[in-house]
């Protein structure tokens, strides 16, 4: 019966067609522009007959997280709606963003409007349900541009992250053409191709290609990750795509635990998938393929391996390049980054639909929310236009002319000394979370340097979508439940795991590993605090 209702709620919310994109990227690059084309949606300047309301001596206050990179003082974009649709947008920037909305919540003074970035992260749906915030769904009639974004089945593709139930939506999400935060195998082009070596399209190319750098630089650790070990086992965690293993960060969604295809939850790190990826990782790591320090590297330490000779290729974010190659150059000058593209490893992965280069379509929870508040015709009025075409285009690429040009072709591109002088496109505020309601993909790479975009663009290809995860609410005895056990699960769980991949335990005692956690750690008790919460969001 779950089965049955996991496929009919997704096939209803899916014709809702919701989509859940990340946000705004934090990375500002200003390298000389590519020459790589991209499927692009926003090509060509046009005139679409638009619907700009008249917000004249309208104001409305917006809360969202502090970030370093960007502030909505003075912000260009902000400037742009503000003239655009003669509003007064306060935007305050929250440093203890969490704490203090859930401090306004208590003082039942809800915000008029909110940027939530991470939605499935917080109980946020639960102070809905509560009542602190709207439901998007009982104001759709005045919210034409919202519900044809919604509607549009090109949006479909993560309806499930703000979908609560058919009729509940209660945070609109924050859309994107293209995935900015792909990952992908990235790999010193320039080693490659001073010593002809071949790009590997299977596993095993790949260890044949990393015993082929091991022979010609003896010394080096060829294949090198950083944080395998780290909070929620993130650098296994990109392995685990390629393994076809799927994962949430911990606390995503109120848990750790996955609901894959046949709506079963589990703990990946039990799973078959994970014990290959920790063989992976010893055998590679005694035969002097992969770098020693893996499991517990940090960024900077995995910067200086690829910055020297030591390691050359690594599976990470494709938006690394730039940074990387910079540090790699003030040793080499010949040195660049470059990425190639993932495949599948282990025998669990499936071709069809495991490989990801991307978090974006598990991790991504940004989105607006809405208090109850005598403000809300005015917010849902200002929301609308901000998903209209008009909305989206200007919040991207600001006005022709000042912000960007029209190219011979038609093609549109900033204005080089305008993103000077404004300090990037970040600071600007284009494509920012929290200042649009979808983000360009266009725009985001006509500021990448050439292997940059090369490595996004091809991407796209192999961006993977798991099964989809609920935003559970536990009851009080679930609760209870998950305060009790969960944490000590979930250490557990990571510890034992990576003893197995640092060659400390003999996986002969793999299967008396996961009878541990059932025996000794509540891992069955707070599994079924999901299959309750699950069926009851279902209606069960």
């Amino acid at each position: 019966m779950l089965k049955k209702m996991l496929s009919l709620l997704l096939a209803m919310v899916l014709l809702l067609g919701v989509l859940a994109g990340c946000g705004g990227n934090t990375d500002d690059t200003t390298a000389p522009k590519n020459d790589t084309t991209a499927p692009t949606e926003t090509t060509e300047a046009t005139e679409p007959p638009y619907t700009t309301p008249d917000m004249s001596g309208v104001k409305i206050t917006q809360y969202l997280a502090a970030a370093s990179d960007y502030d909505p003082e003075g912000c260009y974009v902000n400037t742009v709606v503000e003239n655009k649709l003669g509003l007064d947008l306060e935007i305050i920037e929250l440093d203890e963003f969490e704490s203090n909305m859930k401090t306004m919540l208590a003082e039942q003074k809800p915000p008029e409007l909110a940027y939530i970035t991470n939605y499935t992260h917080t109980n946020w749906v639960g102070y809905a349900l509560d009542g602190a915030f709207i439901n998007f769904m009982d104001y759709m009639d005045k919210m034409p541009n919202v519900k044809a974004y919604l509607e549009d089945p090109a949006h479909a593709a993560d309806v499930e992250k703000f979908t609560y139930s058919e009729t509940e939506l209660y945070a609109l999400p924050i859309g994107k053409t293209g995935d900015t935060t792909a990952r992908a195998f990235l790999y010193r082009k320039d080693i490659f191709e001073k010593n002809n070596i071949e790009i590997p399209t299977n596993q095993e190319e790949f260890v044949a290609t990393l015993r082929k750098l091991k022979e010609i630089y003896p010394d080096s650790m060829p294949f090198v990750m950083r944080s395998l070990n780290g909070g929620n086992i993130q650098g296994a965690q990109a392995l685990g795509h390629l393994f076809g293993a799927s994962h949430v960060n911990r606390g995503l969604y109120g848990t750790f635990f996955v609901l894959d295809a046949d709506g079963e939850y589990s703990m990946v790190q039990t799973g078959q998938a994970y014990k290959e990826i920790a063989e992976f990782i010893v055998e590679m790591t005694k035969e002097g393929l992969m770098h020693a320090s893996s499991m517990t590297i940090d960024t900077a330490g995995w910067q200086e391996a690829l910055a020297s000779d030591t390691s050359f290729i690594t599976y990470d974010k494709i938006d690394r390049i730039p940074q990387l190659t910079k540090q790699g150059k003030a040793l080499n000058e010949e040195y660049q980054i470059a990425a190639f593209a993932p495949f599948n490893f282990g025998t669990y992965a499936k071709e069809s639909d495991v490989v990801s280069t991307s978090f974006a379509a598990e991790t991504s929870s940004f989105g607006y929310m809405v208090g109850e508040t005598d403000n809300i015709d005015n917010v849902i009025t200002y929301l609308d236009w901000l998903y209209s075409e008009e909305g989206q285009f200007m919040t991207n690429w600001g006005v022709e002319g000042e912000s960007y040009e029209v190219e011979a072709d038609g093609s549109l591109s900033y204005i080089d000394s305008f993103l000077e002088e404004k300090g990037g496109k970040v600071a600007c505020g284009f494509g920012v979370a929290g200042v649009t309601s979808h983000t360009f993909f266009d725009n985001f790479l006509d500021t990448c340097d050439e292997e940059m975009a090369k490595g996004l663009a091809m991407a796209q290809e192999f961006i993977g979508k798991t099964p989809r995860q609920y935003a559970l609410v536990y009851n009080e005895e679930e609760q209870y439940t998950w305060d009790l056990y969960a944490e000590t699960l979930y250490t557990t769980a990571q510890g034992e795991w990576s003893k197995y991949a640092l060659g400390q335990k003999d996986f002969a005692e793999w299967d008396s590993f996961l009878q541990l956690l059932k025996d000794s750690y509540y891992y069955d008790e707070v599994k079924a605090i999901h299959d309750s919460a699950l069926a009851r969001l279902l209606g069960e």
